[in-house]
């Protein structure tokens, strides 16, 4: 049944900017991490395999959080579904800045990480929600630029700020704001939505992961969003690493990965109106040929002048292959079982994330870098090489074009 609560009406505009504002967050904090690794590493005596994991609490609980943050807004909808991350996360991020060793630090982080998995569903619910079906290519487009300043932000805040204020009153700064957003989530707005019993949900559940096993076009997405964390784990964990090792400060990296953030703005919304033009398939072709030759440059010898560039690069092209993903996984789905969907796609991203930085770290612990990269770029083509090249085997094979937007939600 339709369930409206109290509260003042908002425009879809300030639903829109309250739900990029909580994934805003949630970035900021995931990507302060990565100038801050190689410092955590040498206070408490990591080794890389550690590393890797302490990288990948967060997507692991988010891996978690998934589904039940999906059943969540099918009972309460998705605004109150945010509400709850918010407080969550606040309190997750005010341990992260006060966590005195190894331990708490991770499970402050995959509290983080368990938040996340609430926020992206729910906010992701109301941002999908905005425009219509036909432009979803611009709506989220211009999201994921949006959300893309996290990407300035979470290095600032992990290179710069840090270092200088302390991660205690950093990350409470961060906290507060969470708060605060929870709190006029929690005041403002009327929400309607169909309320969708805990079994139905179960049931479209299961029906999408039977979907999932047989679709090609429900598999493209979420096989994307596992090639992206795969990538964005190995890179982040080790090429952190090997710049701290090569003599580039905390702040310096921090202030690389601004400038990737501030470069992908604009690529991304431009990545969104191709996926209208061209379709989402044939735009994740050449992202893939970019991504997996940018892995392979990596595993070379090239020095610093050739690691930097890369990197930025592979910073614009995760969220940009996230886009394209979107895009995909938001083209024909039905309103009830939309939550299910974004379910799937956060647990395919966080299960890629987790596997890519914990394989990366064993990969290079033993056998180095290079051959880690070289495994990630080849899980890459396994993983995201049939979607790419669908039309064209469709084509070969004299079938009908699929269409671009055709999923099982």
């Amino acid at each position: 049944m339709t369930n409206s609560s109290t509260g003042t009406p908002v425009s879809q505009r300030v639903r829109f900017g309250l739900a990029n504002l909580s994934i805003f967050l949630d970035e900021v904090v995931f990507f302060a991490l990565a100038p801050l690794l190689p410092i955590y590493a040498s206070a408490f005596a990591l080794s890389k395999v550690e590393t890797g994991w302490l990288f990948a609490s967060y997507p692991l609980l988010s891996f978690v959080a998934a589904i039940p943050g999906s059943l969540l807004c099918g009972r309460i909808g998705p605004r109150w579904t945010l509400v709850l991350a918010n407080v969550v996360f606040a309190l997750a991020t005010l341990g992260f800045g006060v966590a005195d060793g190894a331990t708490a630090l991770w499970a402050a982080r995959a509290m983080q990480g368990l938040a996340s998995g609430f926020t992206v569903v729910a906010s992701m619910m109301i941002i999908s929600s905005v425009g219509s079906s036909h432009r979803k290519g611009r709506v989220l487009g211009i999201a994921f630029a949006l959300q893309g300043l996290s990407a300035i932000g979470g290095p600032a805040l992990g290179g710069f700020v840090v270092p200088n204020l302390g991660a205690t009153v950093s990350f409470a700064m961060v906290a507060s704001v969470a708060a605060t957003s929870a709190i006029v989530l929690a005041l403002t707005g009327t929400d309607n939505f169909e309320r969708t019993p805990t079994r139905k949900m179960l049931s479209a559940f299961a029906a999408d992961a039977r979907g999932l096993a047989t679709s090609n076009t429900g598999r493209y997405p979420v096989l994307l969003f596992i090639g992206i964390g795969v990538s964005a784990g190995c890179v982040q964990t080790l090429a952190t690493l090997r710049l701290d090792a090569l003599g580039v400060t905390t702040a310096q990296i921090g202030l690389l990965f601004m400038f990737g953030g501030i470069l992908a703005i604009p690529i991304v919304v431009g990545i969104g109106l191709l996926c209208d033009r061209i379709g989402p398939i044939r735009t994740t072709r050449w992202w893939l040929i970019g991504e997996v030759l940018l892995c392979l440059t990596l595993a070379t010898p090239f020095g610093l002048w050739v690691i930097i560039p890369t990197l930025l690069l592979l910073l614009v092209q995760g969220r940009s292959g996230g886009t394209i993903a979107y895009v995909q996984a938001t083209g024909t789905e039905r309103a009830r079982r939309i939550a299910v969907g974004f379910g799937f796609m956060v647990m395919a991203w966080a299960a890629g994330s987790t596997v890519g930085s914990v394989l990366a770290g064993t990969i290079a612990q033993v056998a180095g870098d290079s051959a880690a990269y070289v495994i990630t770029a080849f899980l890459l083509i396994a993983l995201v090489g049939p979607g790419a090249s669908a039309d064209l085997r469709a084509r070969r094979a004299g079938a009908s074009t699929t269409k671009q937007t055709d999923t099982p939600w």
